[in-house]
């Protein structure tokens, strides 16, 4: 899905956060340095959104993305340790084999990321660029994120950027404080979280801080609205004017009955007192609830309607589950990866824009999987069948005498069954509704996955 123009929208109306425009720089185009210095993980938002960061072993996963092409023009491949967690991601240019970036990642006993370190290829030759350290709290909460600076004269990192996370007893994270350093370390700019009691985010303050006034100084607010589901329905963002907030962009939301994201439009806010419409996003999905295709209109003021302008048409490979799949997990969560959801794997992602009419692409985002470092997800040696597929009531099951549990997920990716199988047995699901559904039978080291279709 291409979001940089949007996320350009947002930046020149709102001056938003470091991390718009980090996946901004991503979105709108990047040479390879670049690429280095953007905040990596947002990249992912490509890969698939649904994922978790619990470790497993290679055995539990389907499939393996192993890399992406994009657009032919440079490549990423991804490197896994044994228990799937992506150790290495390697950049590469296409035609230029001694150039190119990478992405190290170091993990702690809980599995989770406390470094990341960041290199360019440069002729040849790599050359460490920076690297990340991460900290946690006992309940494995972020609690602080450095940047530290290779300089080759002293043959060292340096630290000069931190941020530091505060949660509250529920654990809900309520403030998170930037600081530089100099020759000390020196406040910079704080975000303060306002959460209700279930920890929902209602407001997200952006604080610079005054040397001069020894304060913080409100700068941007953001204050958010739900349904009855618990998706957000409404954002609006205002600046502070020294003494009050002025409303400045909105976004309001609309989902459709399976809890889809089918719509975002944009506003910006008028002298007038008036909202005015700015861009608008659709989304269409798949029966599998996978997004297919994201439009992008521009408001034109003269006719007053909206002018299609982008879009970005995906193919899913509706065998697999997106979270059976070994893929990179972000070392830091963001609001981004949590809005939309891939329930299959995806194939490629194509770009379009047009342009006299017509519409254009620079060519799609492929992406390459492979199985496992062990079985296959359909390995002959499980060799257990199951049918009649379609099936109206009862399913059953033949081929195995190993006992193996059967898992069974609808479209939208949700686990609708569960139980422990064997060859010879059944299992009564006529209480389901019709439909199809896809399946996971597995044992010691084996995965088997297919479809089921009730009738």
């Amino acid at each position: 899905m291409s979001i940089g123009v949007l996320l350009a929208w947002g930046q020149i109306q709102s001056e938003s956060f470091s991390e718009t425009a980090d996946i901004l720089l991503f979105d709108c185009g990047m040479d390879i340095s670049d690429i280095l210095h953007a905040d990596l993980p947002f990249m992912y938002e490509h890969i698939h959104r649904k994922i978790t960061a619990e470790a497993k072993s290679t055995s539990e996963f389907s499939i393996k993305l192993d890399s992406i092409d994009f657009y032919g023009h440079f490549q990423l491949k991804f490197f896994y340790n044994e228990l799937g967690l992506s150790t290495l991601d390697h950049y590469t240019l296409t035609g230029y084999p001694n150039n190119g970036s990478k992405l190290e990642k170091v993990y702690n006993e809980e599995n989770l990321v406390i470094e990341r370190i960041e290199s360019l290829l440069l002729y040849g030759e790599w050359v460490v660029q920076r690297k990340f350290v991460f900290a946690y709290d006992a309940g494995n909460n972020l609690q602080e994120k450095s940047i530290h600076t290779w300089y080759p004269e002293y043959q060292s990192f340096l630290n000069f950027r931190k941020e530091n996370y505060y949660y509250n007893e529920a654990g809900g994270l309520t403030d998170r404080i930037t600081s530089l350093k100099f020759l000390e370390w020196i406040k910079t700019e704080k975000v303060q979280y306002i959460l209700d009691d279930e920890n929902t985010i209602l407001a997200r303050i952006h604080f610079l801080w005054s040397d001069f006034q020894n304060i913080w100084i409100p700068k941007i607010q953001d204050a958010y609205t739900y349904n009855s589901a618990g998706a957000e329905i409404e954002m609006v963002q205002s600046i502070w004017n020294e003494t009050d907030f002025i409303p400045s962009v909105k976004t309001e939301k609309a989902y459709n009955s399976e809890g889809n994201l089918i719509s975002v439009e944009y506003f910006s806010y008028d002298m007038g007192n008036y909202w005015k419409q700015d861009v608008l996003s659709t989304f269409e999905y798949d029966d599998f609830g996978n997004e297919i295709e994201h439009m992008i209109y521009y408001w034109n003021s003269v006719s007053e309607e909206y002018i299609s302008k982008f879009k970005t048409q995906n193919a899913f490979d509706h065998n697999y589950l997106s979270n059976t799949v070994m893929a990179p997990v972000p070392p830091d969560w963001n609001d981004l990866l949590k809005e939309n959801s891939y329930n299959n794997i995806i194939l490629s992602s194509t770009e379009y824009f047009m342009q006299m009419d017509e519409w254009n692409t620079h060519g799609p985002i492929t992406y390459y999987y492979s199985a496992p470092d062990t079985n296959s997800p359909n390995d002959p040696s499980v060799d257990l069948n199951v049918y009649p597929n379609p099936f109206r009531e009862t399913i059953r099951f033949s081929g195995s005498s190993e006992l193996m549990q059967f898992t069974l997920f609808d479209i939208q990716g949700r686990m609708v069954l569960q139980e422990q199988v064997v060859g010879e047995n059944e299992i009564n699901m006529g209480n389901l509704p019709l439909g199809l559904y896809v399946y996971q039978l597995d044992g010691t080291d084996r995965r088997q996955v297919g479809k089921l279709v009730r009738e």
